[in-house]
């Protein structure tokens, strides 16, 4: 580290020059070393930047047309889609955020679309333990060539409230039944946590359904959820 000393002709310095800045601090102004970038990511961190390159490159692969309509439909999306309805969504913003939430769902990036009303709205549900299999039963299916459901869980051991919901993590179902009301997570859950969730053990759970047509995305609902059997 070295020391930087002020003359009447350089009375004050910062910024950085290559690998080294000038930091001020109470005792006057040094020069040292740029610190390392953090390089020690989670596997779920290393996923997601992938995901926001690969929607970046593709929303540059678009044409001005197709650029256009994502601009455009900004006039159709609700209010939910940003927290403060003075600010409205770019079209790329648009973009950026709804295909993470397809693509954190196992589906494909949607680039095109002509739009479709969207008046599906969260379904009741139950999670039981059954033979230790770990299921979701949902009061009514939903058609996935129309929705789809973007769940996260979190196994919070002592008091789970919706506060804790920055640990939330994706879980994609093991499964889905033909009829669409039955999602099994088993090895999924399991994978994630190491361990499957009893009878009586709660944990935060929240679901986000979007239109998988139209980039239409319903604010997530989250829940505090205690396991059950049938």
């Amino acid at each position: 580290m070295a020391r930087v000393k002020f003359s009447s002709i350089v009375t004050d310095v910062s910024g950085s020059v290559g690998q080294a800045c000038f930091q001020k601090y109470s005792g006057g102004t040094s020069l040292r070393n740029k610190p390392f970038p953090r390089s020690s990511y989670a596997s779920a961190q290393y996923l997601t930047k992938s995901y926001i390159s690969l929607v970046q490159n593709t929303w540059a692969s678009l044409t001005s047309e197709q650029q256009s309509s994502w601009d455009s439909f900004i006039s159709f999306v609700p209010h939910y889609q940003h927290k403060n309805h003075k600010v409205q969504l770019t079209g790329f913003t648009l973009f950026l955020k709804y295909n993470l939430i397809r693509l954190h769902t196992n589906l494909d990036i949607l680039t095109s679309f002509n739009f479709t009303p969207f008046s599906i709205d969260y379904p009741l549900f139950n999670v039981v333990n059954v033979a230790d299999v770990f299921l979701l039963l949902l009061s009514q299916a939903i058609d996935p060539a129309v929705g789809a459901l973007n769940i996260k869980m979190s196994p919070v051991k002592k008091n789970p409230t919706p506060a804790f919901k920055s640990r939330l993590r994706v879980i994609n179902p093991d499964s889905i039944d033909v009829t669409g009301y039955l999602y099994t997570f088993t090895d999924a859950y399991s994978s994630r946590f190491g361990y499957i969730p009893q009878i009586g053990d709660k944990f935060l759970m929240s679901f986000t359904l979007f239109s998988v047509t139209n980039p239409i995305i319903l604010s997530p609902a989250i829940y505090v959820v205690t396991v059950s059997t049938v």
